[in-house]
Order: C-alpha cells, then sequence, then structure tokens
C-alpha cells in the first residue's frame, strides 16, 4: 500500500481541498504536512487503539466524523486507508 499512489488521493480528494490544507486549516490539522497525516494514522493517538484518522472516516462511535462536509467514503477508500495504516502508515 502507497501512500503516494493510494492513500493520498483519497485524502487530497475529500479531506485536504475541502478543509485540511494551509488555507483553511480545520482543526489546526493540514495534510500538506505528513507529519500531522502520520500522527493522526498511529493507534496510540486514538481511542482504545483505534486511530484517529480510521474512527473518523468510519464514523465510529465517539469520532468526529470525517469528511464533514460531502459523503461518507465509500468502503473501498475506507478500506484502503486502514490497509496504509496497519502497514505502518508509511510515507511511501
Amino acid at each position: 500500500m502507497s501512500y503516494q499512489l493510494d492513500v493520498l488521493p483519497i485524502l487530497t480528494q475529500n479531506c485536504r481541498n475541502a478543509c485540511h490544507n494551509p488555507i483553511s486549516l480545520q482543526g489546526n490539522f493540514n495534510m500538506d504536512d505528513f507529519s500531522q497525516v502520520h500522527y493522526y494514522a498511529l493507534p496510540t493517538n486514538g481511542i482504545n487503539g483505534v486511530p484517529y484518522m480510521v474512527g473518523n472516516i468510519r464514523h465510529d462511535p465517539g469520532f468526529p466524523a470525517m469528511p464533514q462536509v460531502g459523503a461518507k467514503l465509500n468502503d473501498c477508500q475506507i478500506a484502503v486507508i486502514k490497509a496504509w495504516v496497519d502497514a505502518g502508515a508509511l510515507n511511501n
């Protein structure tokens, strides 16, 4: 699973362009900074071992549902991001 080829296009289209960019900076989260993306993808930074990024896009109880604007990511998009997270959330 590649961040650049598989994950980044999903995040750019659904999260970065609308809210999490240097101009909007919603939640003080800039997806242009990989260290911030990586932080939210780590299980240690979440709730009960579920990374914020995964809980948010799955709309898990206790997590703010993301994206807030527009439709929920489809199951395939969620699976791609989850697989990347499970593989260590590498910047590859």
